[in-house]
């Protein structure tokens, strides 16, 4: 029985395009880290000579974090969605990237829930 289903496996089309669609993103996830990298020393620069990160490279920082986190997930059978370009990309959540400015979006946001919990479960307000 078990030989069966070893060979159903194998004949499964659907393994070897993932198999493919993992290949492909295994080298993404190479260039991903030349980009993180690249990213790096820029924040670094902007820390030596203005005194502070840029935030829309913090933001960006966030959301390549995001997209590590989807493709890993991928990789490693923990998801089924395939990251970018075969989904979107990973926008910002708040709070992930680090920068006081994600802090009161997820402030305000909770005020939002809370403020119209009694009335639609929150998804009104939105």
């Amino acid at each position: 029985m078990a030989a069966k289903n070893w060979t159903a496996n194998i004949r499964n089309s659907a393994t070897w395009l993932r198999l493919l669609f993992m290949l492909i993103f295994v080298v993404v996830f190479w260039v991903v880290e030349i980009v993180l990298a690249v990213l790096v020393v820029l924040q670094f620069g902007f820390s030596l000579f203005a005194g502070k990160p840029n935030p829309q490279l913090t933001r960006f920082g966030g959301q390549l974090a995001r997209y590590f986190h989807d493709i890993v997930a991928y990789l490693s059978y923990r998801s089924e969605v395939r990251p970018f370009p075969f989904s979107e990309w990973p926008g910002d959540k708040g709070g992930a990237s680090g920068t006081g400015a994600a802090k009161p979006a997820r402030k305000t946001t909770a005020r939002k829930s809370s403020s119209s919990a009694g009335k639609s479960g929150g998804t009104a307000a939105r």
